[in-house]
């Protein structure tokens, strides 16, 4: 089944498509992706499902959901497109998903063998494979966050400005 990135959807399920990821993953020729290149789309969906269930419990995040019903952390009441007034997907979330997706398909123990996983906790992110906690997130993945997750003393910003190393566009 295709992911649903809807925006703000009841039913979104992903933040990136799969085209994204292969477009992200193909601006860095130097990283090997040799897990993930080796899967199918449908395993590569059910990873890009998971990292963003993933994300969604890493931290408290600034600001609201923008819509009460929608299925993921994102976006946010402060996620607008200063250029249309719409609201968007920041890419940096996008980014992240795609870095946590590709973590994950890189834990054999969790693609090859999914009844190992005797627990998995999505706030702040742990996963236990036969009893050996894995609660580390990627650098990649709180590199791409980290302007998004709520800190005391610092303020909210009605818009954030998209930094990507690929590209310096609003969405």
């Amino acid at each position: 089944m295709a992911l649903d990135t809807t925006i703000a959807g009841a039913a979104s399920d992903s933040y990136a498509t799969l085209a994204e990821a292969t477009g992200y993953l193909a601006l860095q020729p130097n990283r090997k992706h040799v897990r993930w290149d080796a899967m199918d789309n449908t395993t590569r969906e059910s990873l890009m499902r998971l990292a963003a269930l993933s994300m969604d419990g890493i931290a408290r995040f600034h600001g609201l959901q923008w819509d009460l019903n929608q299925a993921r952390q994102f976006p946010r009441n402060y996620q607008i497109n200063p250029q249309t007034s719409n609201v968007y997907i920041h890419p940096n979330l996008k980014y992240a998903q795609i870095e946590m997706a590709i973590w994950l398909s890189d834990s054999p123990a969790l693609i090859d063998a999914p009844d190992n996983v005797t627990a998995m906790t999505i706030g702040s992110f742990s996963v236990s494979l036969d009893g050996q906690a894995s609660d580390a997130v990627p650098n990649t993945v709180m590199r791409w966050l980290s302007p998004f997750i709520s800190r005391v003393g610092v303020p909210i910003h009605n818009t954030l400005v998209p930094f990507s190393p690929f590209s310096q566009t609003v969405p």
